[in-house]
C-alpha cells in the first residue's frame, strides 16, 4: 500500500474538519467520535511535520499550512468521489436483475 493511501482517512477527518471548521461536526459527518478526528488530524500533522489548525478550547482554526492544504485535499477527494461513482455507474449497466415469486424463481 502507498504511503499516501494509509492516510487517506486522516485526510478525510482533516478535510472535514476544515470545511466545517469543527471536529466534532466532521465526527458527526464522518460517523466516529470527535476524538476519532482529532487523532487522524493529529497523525496527518505528525506525517506532514505541520500545524494545520490551532485549538482553541472550544474551536479549532486552520494555519496558514491548512488553508492552503483543505482545498487541495477537497478536490483530491472529490476526484476519487467522483471515479468510483464513474466505474460503478458503468457496471451497474450491464447487470438485469429479474423479480420473481418464489414459487417461479425455484423452477428457473
Amino acid at each position: 500500500m502507498s504511503r499516501n493511501m494509509k492516510h487517506l482517512n486522516a485526510l478525510r477527518a482533516f478535510e472535514a474538519a476544515a470545511r466545517h471548521e469543527s471536529f466534532s461536526k466532521a465526527a458527526a459527518e464522518l460517523h466516529v467520535s470527535h476524538t476519532v478526528v482529532g487523532q487522524h488530524v493529529r497523525n496527518l500533522e505528525d506525517w506532514l511535520c505541520a500545524q494545520l489548525f490551532v485549538r482553541h478550547k472550544n474551536r479549532i482554526e486552520l494555519t496558514d499550512e491548512g488553508r492552503m492544504l483543505a482545498p487541495r485535499i477537497s478536490q483530491g477527494l472529490q476526484i476519487l468521489s467522483d471515479a468510483c461513482d464513474a466505474f460503478h455507474n458503468s457496471r451497474s449497466h450491464n447487470i438485469i436483475e429479474v423479480v420473481a415469486e418464489p414459487a417461479i424463481s425455484s423452477r428457473w
